[in-house]
């Protein structure tokens, strides 16, 4: 399967990438090895899935999944990380953050009683997943082509869209900032990247759209970045009867509390990643809406605009920041 997925090769600043799938999406180099076991990882009915582009509230959804899936368990949200609660589908594709993964196991008998186990290897990581039996929640940054049986097993899928100036800058501040970046790069740098579709995990367009058109099967919600910061309330209950739970408005409130972007930057339960001990400081970013135009010159926010332009002629995609904007 992964030849038949490889299109090209090409050399970034310190990995090989490839590019998969019929639009041709941009992973790092382990995909040669991890990608088939990640394309064909079997999902069951009563997965959830956050899928997202990088930096478009990821991490804020999966901690909203997993608490509304585990009945509002904040007792076990306060001592185990985001990182062993949730499988990160595409792990295998991370060497530096192999070492030291742990997997947080659901005890058969009492749901609120959690195991840690340690995983040696990568392989024990998806192993101790494919076992694991009552509902898991799975994060994963590859678009809906990419999974093998997705939209076939019942599972449910929450898709998140961000504006594509904030996600973009987003994804520069992460690459940039910390004690040791990722990436040193100007934003014009990774704009210029945007535009040739050498970015990881994207390109962005394609990857949007696949989850667009499929926001009305009874399995996906598409929901915007934007709504969740602006109406918090009304985007968990929406959630929530997505995923058929239900909650007061009073439990509804508190995971609004638990989830303000200020106090989940400082909890450190979500604000970490095992194997990148120097991201703490830009992995929960700023959450802004608009964000973009503290780092965007005019010149370039031109070009973006035109961008935008060429890739909403062929999809009515109704983003909430550019509902007053003529393409």
């Amino acid at each position: 399967m992964t030849e038949a997925l490889v299109f090209s090769e090409f050399r970034g600043k310190n990995h090989n990438f490839l590019r998969i799938g019929k639009n041709k999406y941009v992973v790092r180099d382990p995909w040669k090895e991890h990608g088939d076991v990640i394309c064909n990882f079997k999902s069951k009915s009563n997965d959830v899935f956050v899928m997202t582009q990088p930096r478009s509230g990821t991490t804020v959804t999966t901690e909203m999944a997993w608490l509304l899936m585990n009945n509002l368990d904040y007792e076990n949200a306060g001592k185990i990380r985001l990182e062993e609660r949730v499988f990160e589908l595409e792990l295998g594709l991370h060497e530096a953050r192999w070492s030291g993964q742990k997997v947080a196991i659901r005890n058969e008998n009492d749901p609120t009683i959690f195991s840690s186990f340690e995983c040696e290897n990568i392989k024990n990581y998806y192993d101790a997943h494919a076992n694991i039996t009552g509902p898991r929640i799975i994060k994963t940054h590859l678009a809906f082509s990419l999974h093998k049986d997705i939209l076939y097993s019942g599972a449910k899928t929450i898709y998140i869209a961000r504006d594509p100036k904030d996600q973009l800058v987003s994804w520069w501040r992460f690459l940039n900032n910390g004690d040791q970046p990722i990436r040193k790069c100007k934003f014009e740098k990774l704009w210029e990247l945007t535009k040739k579709n050498e970015v990881n995990l994207g390109p962005y367009w394609p990857h949007v759209k696949e989850g667009w058109n499929l926001r009305n099967n009874k399995n996906v919600l598409f929901l915007f970045y934007e709504d969740i910061r602006m109406n918090l309330f009304e985007t968990i209950k929406k959630v929530s009867h997505f995923l058929d739970k239900t909650y007061s408005d009073e439990e509804i409130q508190r995971l609004v509390c638990h989830l303000d972007i200020d106090k989940f930057r400082n909890n450190p339960m979500v604000n970490s990643v095992v194997g990148l001990p120097n991201i703490k400081s830009c992995f929960i970013g700023q959450g802004k809406i608009g964000g973009y135009k503290e780092v965007i010159s005019d010149e370039i926010d031109k070009e973006i605009d035109e961008w935008i332009y060429e890739n909403l002629k062929d999809c009515d995609i109704n983003f909430p920041t550019l509902k007053n904007k003529i393409y």
